[in-house]
């Protein structure tokens, strides 16, 4: 736990996971319709509750999603059900597909230490 906690330490509890939100909830999303807390609670599932980002960060990400034209919104009752569009769909195929590219290059840039 101490090897952990100097990571975070030197790194910040955020550091890697920020770049990501985004990523995540449109992945998350194109599984089938969500709302944010539904999407908190698979995110710090997934993560072995590693990370389990804020309304604070979940809903802003998402109106950018929105605006942006990747997801659609629909009030049910007092929630908001959010669904990957056509175009969602296309950026998410892409950036999968970029992130792939970037996983090997950092697999290859630290193999011999893992």
């Amino acid at each position: 736990m101490e090897d952990r906690e100097s990571f975070k330490k030197a790194f910040g509890g955020h550091g890697f996971k920020t770049g990501f939100l985004k990523l995540t909830l449109l992945k998350l999303i194109s599984n089938g319709p969500s709302h944010g807390y539904a999407l908190m609670g698979d995110i710090e599932h997934l993560t072995e509750k590693d990370w389990r980002p804020s309304p604070g960060s979940i809903y802003p990400a998402l109106q950018e999603l929105e605006r942006k034209g990747l997801i659609t919104s629909e009030k049910e009752g007092m929630q908001r059900t959010y669904t990957i569009t056509p175009e969602g769909e296309k950026v998410l195929v892409q950036a999968i597909s970029h992130l792939k590219i970037v996983m090997r290059h950092i697999g290859d840039l630290f193999a011999e230490d893992l």
